[in-house]
Formats: structure tokens, C-alpha cells, sequence
């Protein structure tokens, strides 16, 4: 679906993920599952965007899995830390990414004064700006579900620092 240059690049992005790798497309916006994660580790969702494309948008559908609701998740963009954001347990959507936070993120330390991530990146980390992390830093129980990820993208756009 394309929207004024902007497209939903959901199934194109390749996927993967810190525990039940089989599974991670579940993760994906229009499947009825879910991602669930296993074990006592870090859990984190990598999503590569496809080649040539940049990021606009990464919206997900909460869903209320109980306690294995993500409370709250971390969300990379290559080398840095774009957004951390608290999670209710109901079900609703929500921008985990939007055009405010990627101009943000394109900003030098020196306008921003330091660098805002932390020192410990997951395992899942990669240099490039074609990649997404989803770390979960906060859950309910040992797993935790994730279902719902929707990736919006547009062709070699990239936002403007105005």
C-alpha cells in the first residue's frame, strides 16, 4: 500500500529475534499470532528494512497478553536509541516511531548535547539506519508476546532536521 511516496514495507523487512526465531513473523501486523519469546534472557524483534528504503513510521497494535504484556520496550535505529516508551496492558495502537522522533534521532550529539543510549546495546544491534531493534525491557514474566508490528517506509527519503 503507498501513501503520498510512503509504503507499508510490514512483509518486506526481514525479521529476526532473540528466542523462538521460527516464529518472529508472527510478530508482523495481519497475522492473528504473535511473537513469543523464550526464556530468561534479553528479548528483542530486529526488523531490516528493504534495501534503498528509509523509515517513516513503526506503529504497533497493543494487545493485552496478560502478563506476558511487554511493559515497557526500547526501540533502536542503528547505533542509537530513538525512543523508549511505556506500555499499558489493553489492547489499543500506538506510534512507536513517527516522523518527531526519526528528526530527533538524525540530530549530531552536539545539538543534542550527549548521546542518549545506553552503554549495553542487545545483541541484535547493527550500525546501519535499515535496522530496528524492539528491545523488551520491561515484563510481566519470564516470556512476553508482541503482535502487531507495522512498518511504514518511503524510497531514499530522508527527514528534514526543521
Amino acid at each position: 500500500e503507498t501513501l503520498g511516496g510512503i509504503e507499508d514495507v510490514t512483509w518486506a523487512c526481514e525479521v529476526s529475534s532473540s528466542s523462538a526465531s521460527s516464529t518472529c513473523r508472527e510478530a508482523l501486523h495481519g497475522v492473528k499470532q504473535y511473537w513469543e519469546s523464550d526464556g530468561y534472557y534479553d528479548h528483542w524483534l530486529q526488523l531490516a528494512l528493504p534495501a534503498g528504503m528509509t523509515l517513516t513510521s513503526l506503529n504497533l497494535l497493543v494487545k493485552d497478553f496478560g502478563e506476558r504484556s511487554p511493559s515497557c520496550v526500547r526501540i533502536w535505529q542503528g547505533s542509537k536509541v530513538v525512543k523508549t516508551l511505556e506500555l499499558e496492558q489493553r489492547d489499543y495502537e500506538v506510534t512507536l516511531l513517527g516522523e518527531a522522533d526519526l528528526k530527533n534521532s538524525s540530530k549530531t550529539k552536539s545539538e543534542e548535547g550527549s548521546s542518549s543510549s545506553p552503554t549495553n546495546r542487545p545483541p541484535c544491534f547493527a550500525p546501519s539506519d535499515n535496522f530496528l531493534c524492539i528491545e523488551v525491557i520491561g515484563h510481566r514474566s519470564v516470556d512476553c508476546r508482541i503482535g502487531g508490528l507495522q512498518v511504514f517506509a518511503a524510497w531514499g527519503r530522508r527527514p528534514s532536521n526543521q
